[in-house]
């Protein structure tokens, strides 16, 4: 009975600091996703403790019929339950308002209602150097059926107002299976078919493949010539070679999908944005085995430039700004020095082509993942426009507010909100239109030879953006009419 006792004696104690958590939520220490989080963590731990409560009847009821020994496993497994549902009580803990970007979590709520408004969010802070999103997992593996997402923002870079726009890149995760559901078919069919032809030409030219130890995969029988006995381990290589193709597949179109979505919110911000974090982050490595697969950073930056450079509506929106920057004698020099550094960035993306001439499966795996891709790329684009549509988020379509939001940032002045000057009402800024501006203004800035007055500059920069984006979510909070 020691064990049962010891597995009540926890629960107990949980529950204590989970319902002192409440208490800080109450006390408006936390925002209000979090207590709903809580609450979920207090019905789980509560669900845990009758349980708990069942089996101890049991066993002083009926001891001939429930040993101790035989309701041990299920002791054990409502233990690990609790430690599990313990170890969320840290990300409560680590969404402590000094831990987060306090001022820009208005912001990022305003995104997830337009993005995936069925969903609760709380945002947390995280050790790691990258942003991220996920679902609380049972501990039986079982994917919970609520719609609570955890969003976190590394503490490292909380300071940086101007990477806190990727956090649009995040939530479009949170509909990236609808995407992938609507395609699922035809690209399989086309991943297949491509895996076909290639097999077929390997066969006919008598090229062999070398083989490759970071695939998990035996391509011996694949391309090389089999006898009748084989075929069945022939097709079977070949099923495991086309579903690891399709996991990559849906791996980096997931990716480049948020991409997309990000940068139809934030514009070319986002391609900068995804840039220096790139160069903040010093583990570029990739491998395909990996249950986390990214695509290489040099596929995910052709995609966004290829959005500013060809895409029908993105392209003309951003010609539209340089015209309308251009053409304001107050932030022209800005623009001049923005757009000269973007299309350097553009340039050095361009010429740092890596060609991998192996031909070993992993290539052949990467190369018809990309190829199929590259497919589904409008797609992708007609999907992100749809869930942004009539949005006021977006930078599309704002150039007039943008010039104005650059010109105040070149002033050190917040830009939260737009004056009507007939009723002297007051609108909220755009969230996408804030953000794309401070990095207009950033990079515009006349260069400044003193490192520390830079880095001064640059973290004023993301103050005032902090402050623009928190007003603009006050005025839609609290609306400001011509009487008022």
């Amino acid at each position: 009975m020691e064990v049962f006792s010891n597995a009540i004696r926890n629960i107990k104690l949980q529950l204590q600091e989970v319902n002192s958590l409440l208490t800080q939520c109450e006390a408006a220490t936390y925002y209000l996703t979090q207590k709903i989080f809580i609450d979920k963590l207090r019905e789980d731990l509560e669900e845990c403790y009758l349980d708990l409560e069942d089996i101890g009847v049991m066993i002083s009821d009926c001891p001939d019929l429930y040993p101790i020994n035989d309701v041990y496993p299920q002791i054990c497994s409502l233990q690990k339950q609790v430690a599990l549902i313990s170890n969320r009580t840290n990300i409560v803990r680590s969404s402590r308002f000094e831990l987060i970007p306090w001022s820009a979590i208005g912001m990022i709520h305003s995104l997830k209602n337009i993005i995936a408004p069925a969903e609760e969010l709380v945002v947390t802070s995280s050790t790691l150097s990258t942003y991220r999103i996920w679902k609380p997992i049972k501990s039986d593996g079982a994917q919970k059926s609520d719609t609570i997402s955890i969003l976190e923002i590394p503490y490292l870079y909380r300071r940086n107002a101007f990477l806190h726009i990727l956090v649009a890149h995040e939530l479009f995760h949170l509909r990236a299976d609808d995407f992938l559901a609507s395609i699922r078919e035809q690209a399989l069919n086309s991943i297949r078919e491509c895996w076909d032809e290639l097999i077929q030409q390997k066969k006919h030219s008598n090229i062999s493949v070398k083989s490759d130890s970071e695939v998990e995969l035996d391509n011996t029988l694949l391309f090389n010539h089999t006898s009748e006995q084989k075929s069945k381990k022939k097709e079977d290589d070949k099923e495991r070679i086309v579903n690891k193709t399709v996991e990559i597949f849906n791996s980096t179109l997931k990716e480049i999908l948020c991409d997309i979505g990000c940068f139809a919110i934030f514009g070319p911000s986002a391609f900068l944005a995804l840039h220096q974090l790139n160069e903040l982050n010093t583990d570029r490595s990739i491998n395909i085995n990996s249950d986390n697969y990214h695509p290489p950073f040099e596929q995910r930056m052709r995609i966004l430039i290829h959005l500013m450079e060809s895409h029908p509506l993105f392209s003309a929106s951003l010609n539209e700004l340089k015209e309308k920057i251009n053409d304001d004698a107050r932030i022209s020099q800005i623009g001049l020095r923005f757009f000269d550094k973007l299309n350097s960035g553009i340039k050095e993306i361009k010429t740092e082509r890596k060609v991998d001439s192996t031909q070993s499966l992993y290539y052949y795996i990467l190369h018809i993942s990309k190829s199929e891709v590259d497919k589904f790329i409008d797609k992708a684009c007609d999907f992100v426009t749809g869930v942004i549509d009539h949005t006021e988020e977006s930078w599309i379509g704002k150039q007039t507010e943008i010039s104005d939001h650059i010109y105040n940032f070149s002033k050190f002045s917040p830009s939260g909100f737009k004056k009507n000057a007939s009723d002297f009402s007051m609108s909220p800024s755009s969230n996408g239109a804030l953000g794309l501006a401070a990095w207009i203004n950033n990079l515009g800035r006349d260069f400044l030879p003193d490192k520390e007055e830079d880095l001064n500059v640059f973290l004023t920069d993301c103050n005032i953006l902090f402050k623009s984006w928190d007003d603009a979510e006050v005025i839609k909070e609290w609306p400001v009419n011509g009487t008022d």
